[in-house]
């Protein structure tokens, strides 16, 4: 049918900054195969993103009602970008914990992990990141760790460095951000937007690099997980 291509112009066009566009594209796709929970995931990101809280609102009414396996970590996920909205990160998170993962739509105990990391718990950034992740705290696996995930590196570097770490996560953010710098195809200019590049930057101190990276991406309209700039100490500076 016509729902793997309507499903893919909802991730393209979001990809490309256009949420408000790829929220139609979820919506039409959802209507294709209500059984898949890949388009109310998308457009409850795509909803985050735009800070439209209204809407996300009626997501989730529409999701408390919905009756597939899928709709409670999907209602989680409505309510934890909601909370976040608010500004209650200690809300989003017990919305997320316990909830399982939906495959190619949330990652819950990533997702943890950053919630932790904003609300600057950072031994229970790392207890969720380490479950989930051990490749990453050991040096041997840094290489497939980052390949695999690239965006979380230097993010995890952090963590280490704040939980009794600090040389052992340096070398974690050193790493990864000479895989982004000197390895990753940069096909497109804000290939960023994928990377998390002035997460790097920033906890480096980097603040020209850091700001530069970041006027690429609102120049290219990714305004996506605008909530790191907001949220993640290591950016303050950059708040004025």
């Amino acid at each position: 049918g016509f729902f793997p291509a309507v499903s893919f112009m909802g991730w393209a066009v979001s990809a490309q900054g256009r949420f408000a566009e790829a929220v139609a594209w979820d919506r039409k796709a959802g209507r294709l195969d209500p059984a898949s929970p890949f388009p109310r995931g998308s457009q409850a990101i795509n909803l985050i993103t735009m800070q439209d809280r209204a809407r996300l609102v009626t997501l989730r009414d529409e999701l408390a009602v919905a009756d597939d396996p899928a709709a409670a970590p999907l209602l989680a996920l409505v309510e934890s970008g909601i909370a976040i909205l608010d500004g209650r990160i200690d809300a989003a998170i017990e919305n997320i914990r316990g909830q399982p993962s939906v495959p190619f739509v949330l990652n819950t105990e990533d997702a943890l992990g950053w919630l932790y990391l904003y609300a600057q718990n950072y031994a229970a950034a790392r207890e969720v990141w380490e479950r989930a992740n051990p490749e990453f705290f050991d040096p041997q696996t840094w290489r497939a760790a980052i390949e695999q995930k690239t965006a979380m590196g230097c993010a995890v570097g952090y963590v280490m460095a704040r939980t009794g770490n600090a040389e052992q996560g340096r070398a974690l953010v050193d790493e990864t951000l000479a895989y982004l710098t000197n390895e990753l195809p940069r096909y497109v200019e804000h290939a960023a937007a994928q990377t998390n590049r002035h997460h790097c930057h920033a906890i480096r101190g980097e603040y020209d690099e850091t700001l530069a990276v970041v006027q690429t991406l609102l120049d290219h309209g990714h305004l996506a997980f605008w909530w790191d700039l907001r949220s993640l100490d290591y950016f303050e500076p950059l708040q004025g």
